[in-house]
């Protein structure tokens, strides 16, 4: 259903010159793409509203969303997969947090922010970027994760009501940085097996 209503959205913009024929089948994967994106979001969310989780959630994707867009990270081939991986990803994160403490918060804060810095933007085949867009793209990650760091181990210290939040945000890094490792492993198993 969700295909049918896209192709007519472009389709409709098509006919009416609001845009190329030519850019047809990118509008309709980056509509996909989207319209995927935010309904994966939305089940997670719902799930943590359910489980009353929302807080840990909302930050956990606060810092995971603008991470993951900017500096890559694993990309599933499948919309399934995709929603498979962050849902059983979140299942999976959410009890971890409460045993993050400021300790280990910080250790983990740290080690993503060195796996970040050393890694991003991990490059993908289908995004294709210009050294410009590339040097662009690190520095806005490395602003992100440096002010994620520093916000989620000042909760994690100083605002022990709020260490959960604090714990989410590092458990977000933690992820993405995972997500990163995934990706260069996988591009570099793929560069091995294309010399076999």
């Amino acid at each position: 259903m969700l295909n049918k209503v896209i192709q007519k959205t472009v389709d409709y913009w098509t006919a009416n010159d609001i845009i190329k024929e030519d850019d047809k089948d990118i509008y309709t994967y980056g509509l996909d793409l989207i319209f995927s994106t935010i309904l994966n979001i939305m089940m997670v969310i719902i799930t943590a509203g359910f489980m009353k989780q929302l807080p840990q959630t909302l930050a956990m994707l606060l810092i995971i969303l603008p991470l993951q867009c900017c500096g890559g990270g694993y990309h599933a081939k499948t919309h399934l997969r995709c929603f498979l991986s962050m849902y059983i990803g979140w299942w999976i994160m959410m009890p971890l947090i409460s045993y993050i403490t400021p300790l280990i918060g910080t250790f983990i804060a740290f080690v993503s922010l060195i796996i970040v810095f050393t890694l991003a933007p991990v490059p993908h085949a289908n995004v294709p970027m210009s050294i410009r867009r590339f040097n662009q793209m690190k520095v806005i990650v490395r602003y992100i994760a440096l002010g994620g760091m520093i916000i989620g181990i000042s909760l994690l210290w100083f605002r022990e009501s709020s260490g959960v939040i604090g714990g989410s945000l590092i458990a977000g890094m933690g992820t993405v940085a995972l997500s990163m490792i995934i990706a260069k492993v996988i591009y570099w198993w793929q560069g091995i097996r294309g010399l076999l």
